[in-house]
């Protein structure tokens, strides 16, 4: 066969792993009724980058990132090590001291994110059953153009809509999980003495109730809705890649934590 249409044959294959890989990823803006249309034209842009000499190597770099994603799309794989990573403990019967609910970012508009505003609600029903002493959400915030957009407002109205704010305290500054639980002890001190709920995303709780746990809280895990993907099922191929994703992040960010003293060793 002519070097042409060899290199050619690599790179239209490359491309066909490559379109069927996005296809099986599920991205957003990708509609499936176009699959076929998607596949052509990674073929045809394949056979054309496949003119370069560098072809073969990404050619074998793509069939190892499409038998991943395969393997993390179309089989069970990922789905126990994401759902034993969500850590769930059950309420007392007794009220807790506090309530804490994590959060995540806000934009510029000082409105919470999915994720922040999950969390909230989540901890508001918990509060309302549980009739904790107090309810504590920690503050995130952004500088654009020399203005400082925080939660507050956004969270105060959240709040609002489910009773009143006068226990509701703000644990602040805070950037980071360990931040967030240092805050929290400074209101709530002697940490030690303290036994609270921590509320956050699935796949975060695990490393923060950890951290808290570190400073000294007694703590109660409870992970929040999770509206963006089915966390506990993972049905789908989208479901298992933002899952995986989720706790990869979480794998990394826990060998931090342990490498700065931030959550035991254990």
């Amino acid at each position: 066969m002519h070097p042409h249409w060899r290199r050619a044959l690599i790179g239209a294959s490359a491309g066909f792993l490559i379109a069927t890989a996005v296809l099986l990823i599920d991205l957003p803006g990708i509609p499936g009724s176009h699959s076929t249309a998607y596949i052509l034209g990674g073929v045809v842009i394949g056979a054309l980058v496949g003119q370069f000499q560098w072809t073969r190597a990404v050619a074998y770099l793509t069939l190892a990132a499409t038998i991943v994603v395969a393997l993390l799309t179309l089989t069970p794989v990922v789905d126990g090590p994401v759902r034993s990573w969500i850590r769930h403990d059950s309420l007392p019967a007794t009220p807790l001291d506090a309530i804490v609910v994590l959060s995540s970012s806000v934009n510029r508009d000082g409105v919470l994110d999915v994720s922040g505003t999950e969390r909230l609600l989540s901890g508001l029903a918990i509060w309302r059953r549980n009739h904790a002493r107090l309810l504590i959400t920690t503050r995130v915030e952004d500088r654009q153009g020399g203005r400082l957009i925080t939660s507050d407002a956004d969270q105060r109205a959240l709040i609002q809509l489910g009773g009143d704010t006068a226990a509701w305290r703000i644990a602040a500054p805070a950037h980071t999980t360990h931040d967030e639980a240092m805050r929290t002890a400074e209101i709530l001190a002697p940490a030690s003495a303290r036994t609270i709920a921590v509320v956050t995303s699935p796949l975060h709780t695990r490393r923060a109730c950890a951290t808290f746990e570190t400073i000294g809280f007694h703590v109660v895990c409870v992970p929040s809705e999770e509206r963006g993907y089915a966390a506990y099922s993972l049905p789908g191929s989208a479901d298992r890649v933002r899952g995986f994703f989720d706790w990869l992040y979480e794998q990394l960010a826990t060998i931090k934590y342990k490498a700065r003293g931030w959550i035991g060793h254990r």
